[in-house]
C-alpha cells in the first residue's frame, strides 16, 4: 500500500475509534450540560454567592461585586461584562441573576454546550472501508510516490540603497 494511502486509512480508522469512544462515553452523562461545563456551572454559581443582586425591570438586574456593578439583560442574554456575549455561556454575573429570579440556567444556555448536542454530533457512525473496494498496489507497478523535485532557488543580488538627499554615510 503507498505512503498517502496507509495515512489516508490510518487517519480514519483514528477517526473512527474516536467518534465510537465519545459516544460511549457521553451515554453515561446523566446531566443536561456536559461534564466539564456542569463544573463550570457550579463554580459560577460558588464565584458570585456573597454578590449582591439588584433588579431593575423585569429582565434587567445589576450585580455589584467586590470590582465592578455589571448590568445583566436576561431577555436579551446580555452581561456588561461581554462573557455571555462571547461565549455563549452564562458569566457568573448572569448566573447569580438566575438564581435570585429563581430561573433555570438551562433555558438561557445555547443548545450547543448541552449533552443532547455532543450526543448527535456523535450519532452517526464512520463505516469502515472494505478491503475490496480499496485499489491494489500490485497495481501500480514499481511507482512509488516520491515528494516533488525542488531546487534551491537563486539568491537575490545584493543591491546598495540609494541614500537620501543630505545623509552621509558613517565612517566604518
Amino acid at each position: 500500500m503507498h505512503a498517502a494511502a496507509q495515512l489516508l486509512e490510518g487517519i480514519h480508522v483514528k477517526t473512527m475509534n474516536k467518534f465510537h469512544e465519545k459516544k460511549v462515553e457521553s451515554s453515561t452523562w446523566r446531566s443536561v450540560l456536559c461534564p466539564k461545563l456542569e463544573k463550570k456551572m457550579l463554580k459560577r454559581l460558588e464565584t458570585g454567592r456573597n454578590w449582591r443582586v439588584s433588579q431593575s425591570s423585569v429582565d434587567v438586574f445589576e450585580v455589584c461585586t467586590e470590582d465592578s456593578n455589571d448590568v445583566v439583560n436576561l431577555a436579551e442574554m446580555e452581561c456588561s461584562c461581554g462573557w455571555w456575549q462571547f461565549r455563549c455561556f452564562p458569566c457568573s454575573h448572569a448566573v447569580q441573576v438566575m438564581q435570585k429570579a429563581n430561573h433555570l440556567p438551562y433555558h438561557y444556555i445555547e443548545d450547543y454546550w448541552k449533552t443532547s448536542f455532543y450526543r448527535s454530533a456523535h450519532d452517526q457512525a464512520i463505516i469502515p472501508v472494505p478491503d475490496r473496494d480499496k485499489p491494489n498496489p500490485s497495481s501500480f507497478g514499481d511507482f512509488v510516490l516520491q515528494p516533488p523535485i525542488t531546487r534551491k532557488p537563486p539568491r537575490r543580488p545584493k543591491t546598495r540603497r540609494i541614500r537620501s538627499f543630505g545623509e552621509v554615510a558613517r565612517p566604518m
